[in-house]
């Protein structure tokens, strides 16, 4: 019966639903928009392990996490502002941490000039799990909407 118990223990401590969430911020006394993006850590891990062969270590900073970061992020979270799609070399990693099961990754995206629009696609963690759904807030100025996005429909274009 204990045996039963703690197996069953295991299996709620495991999260069996795959979900990311992004807070998409345009903060204006910076001219930048800020992403806040929460990932499951064990998800996360696994994701850069199988496409870069390299381990992050979270638990500190450290460059080469930084650089996976971002090299991970240049590909599955593309931005368009007005038809210009933005450089990811441009995207600063500011903080990552680790809360409980979720992996907190914040990252600033430079931007000065006015927005009219604003196209996003969201693809994280779309090549690991044929469920993986995605949820984005996002704000400027005084719009503020919510998207969900999925593995055929993961692109919103915006009107400002």
């Amino acid at each position: 019966m204990t045996f039963l118990f703690l197996i069953l223990f295991k299996l709620a401590l495991l999260h069996p639903v795959h979900l990311t969430v992004t807070n998409l911020e345009y903060i204006n006394n910076q001219h930048a928009f800020i992403a806040k993006i929460r990932f499951f850590k064990d998800d996360f891990t696994r994701i850069l392990n199988i496409k870069y062969k390299q381990t992050p270590d979270f638990k500190k900073k450290n460059k080469l996490t930084t650089q996976l970061i971002k090299k991970y992020l240049a590909t599955n979270f593309i931005l368009y502002i007005n038809g210009v799609k933005l450089n990811p070399d441009k995207f600063q990693v500011k903080d990552y941490k680790i809360e409980d099961i979720t992996l907190w990754v914040t990252v600033k995206i430079p931007y000065r000039k006015p927005v009219k629009s604003v196209k996003i696609q969201d693809k994280l963690m779309m090549d690991l799990y044929f469920d993986q759904r995605n949820m984005l807030i996002f704000t400027y100025k005084k719009v503020q909407t919510a998207y969900t996005f999925t593995k055929k429909h993961n692109t919103v274009k915006l009107n400002l």
